[in-house]
């Protein structure tokens, strides 16, 4: 996941400083994400120097002034270009679950049909559990969350269809 066009995306419409950023980014895609703040403001450091955002200091106070950044046009048009562009999957053939039963038929270490029934079983619990969890979300307010179990569901029923 790009930290980059996530914090280019949440800058189109609001600017903001680093911890109010973070806040919305985990707001939209859910605390899984585990996005360190010291990712934020280091990426916000990069996008400045290249250009894609500026800041302005707001005095506080209290505590320290605040950096609050902005998307520059440069930046819109980087992010206008990133959300046209297709993404770029890596090479699918490094897939760990390819390479296990590749391995068990060349090493003949353990049956591959007795691997890919235990791979095939791991889906199964996998599967079930994501579809639990998506039963559960909230329609209304929660729908990057569901696209993103939906994408799971479909990945993991591909590779169990893949296994059959």
């Amino acid at each position: 996941m790009s930290v980059k066009y996530a914090l280019l995306s949440l800058l189109y419409r609001q600017a903001g400083h680093g911890y109010e950023l973070r806040e919305r980014f985990e707001a939209i895609l859910g605390h899984g994400w585990n996005l360190n703040p010291g990712q934020v403001y280091t990426t916000l450091d990069r996008l400045e120097n290249d250009g894609l955002v500026q800041h302005d200091l707001v005095l506080q106070d209290t505590g320290p002034d605040k950096k609050v950044y902005s998307l520059t046009p440069a930046g819109e048009r980087e992010l206008r270009h990133w959300f046209t562009s297709p993404i770029q999957k890596p090479d699918r053939l490094h897939d760990e679950l390819y390479v296990m039963i590749a391995m068990s038929l060349a090493s003949g270490v353990m049956p591959p049909e007795q691997v890919i029934e235990t791979q095939r079983q791991g889906l199964l619990r996998e599967l079930h559990e994501v579809i639990l969890r998506r039963a559960r979300c909230d329609w209304a307010g929660e729908v990057p969350r569901l696209l993103q179990l939906d994408a799971v569901i479909m990945h993991l029923e591909a590779d169990l269809r893949w296994l059959s």
